[in-house]
């Protein structure tokens, strides 16, 4: 089992992450908040590797809201779920299956 940090910095802002069990159903497992910079995730009975591919999903969210993407480029709200999903499972796979190109990624300033 890994240990999930407290916060997450997207853009300018740092998120606190923290355990929500009210969002525990099949349909929400996470959400976040720009304007309390906060990212709720929910655990119980759910795996942790769920757990962290929905706090990406979240970052992912963010990440299009903080820096005004789906506006620049035209992407309705209704269609920014199906891009977050397609974005959470690729970039998690490329993430796992490219672990030293990473470590390299992380190292340059």
């Amino acid at each position: 089992m890994v240990k999930i940090p407290k916060s997450v910095k997207i853009g300018p802002h740092i998120y606190a992450l923290s355990i929500n069990e009210e969002l525990n159903n099949d349909s929400i497992l996470g959400r976040h908040h720009l304007s309390t910079l906060k990212m709720e995730y929910a655990t119980k009975n759910i795996h942790q590797g769920q757990q962290l591919s929905t706090i990406l999903h979240e970052c992912i969210h963010a990440i299009l809201q903080v820096y005004g993407i789906m506006e620049t480029v035209g992407i309705s709200k209704e269609k920014e779920e199906a891009l977050v999903v397609a974005l959470e499972s690729s970039v998690l796979s490329f993430l796992r299956d490219n672990p030293k190109l990473i470590e390299t990624l992380v190292k340059v300033k």
